[in-house]
């Protein structure tokens, strides 16, 4: 009897990013610093950012497939990458999960959900 394995991975990449403008005064303009996220099982990358003075809080903005960006969908959230992603944001400090929904704006994912 032949056996056929499936190798999963989940690899995942951390940006930093900090923007900021000043005005003459030297006040800002505007400043972001966040943290970018990327998860990736070779077929699937889900994106998350997380900014520096909510640490807490992380929002799943995007999946991409294929090179190309997609809407986070419902159905998304019984993918092992996503489960996966979750649980490895939650194991770093943060407490409370969103995703970008194109109607209706961040929505926060339940506790139930994984």
């Amino acid at each position: 009897m032949d056996w056929l394995g499936v190798i999963y991975f989940m690899d995942i990449k951390i940006e930093h990013i900090k923007d900021f403008e000043k005005n003459k005064d030297g006040s800002y303009k505007y400043y972001y610093e966040f943290d970018l996220y990327e998860f990736s099982d070779g077929l699937i990358k889900f994106i998350a950012r997380s900014y520096r003075d909510t640490f807490e809080k992380v929002s799943f903005l995007k999946k991409v497939v294929g090179g190309k960006s997609q809407n986070i969908e419902k159905g998304d959230f019984d993918l092992k990458l996503f489960k996966d992603a979750a649980q490895y944001l939650l194991n770093e400090g943060k407490k409370s999960l969103f995703y970008f929904d194109l109607k209706e704006g961040y929505v926060e994912l339940g506790e139930g959900i994984f």
